[in-house]
């Protein structure tokens, strides 16, 4: 039995996000997570969670940004 093709999942998973923006290693969110101290929209996160730029995220409550930083380095 062949399983559907998941082509309408949205967003990028949660401990993803919050690597890529500064927050700490991908591990260490993970383990946020199941600590219980990262919540999405309200409800609390668990791994395999995805998110999108419009999806609120608060760490111990505290709101935190989900979008993704851009570094640039110029050298010359």
């Amino acid at each position: 039995m062949n399983k559907p093709a998941q082509t309408d999942i949205k967003g990028e998973r949660l401990q993803k996000v919050l690597a890529a923006s500064g927050l700490g290693s991908r591990r260490e969110i993970e383990r946020w997570i199941t600590e219980g101290r990262l919540n999405i929209n309200g409800k609390q996160a668990r791994l395999g969670d995805r998110i999108t730029e419009e999806d609120s995220i608060t760490l111990d409550g505290k709101p935190i940004s989900n979008k993704r930083l851009t570094h640039v380095t110029v050298s010359y």
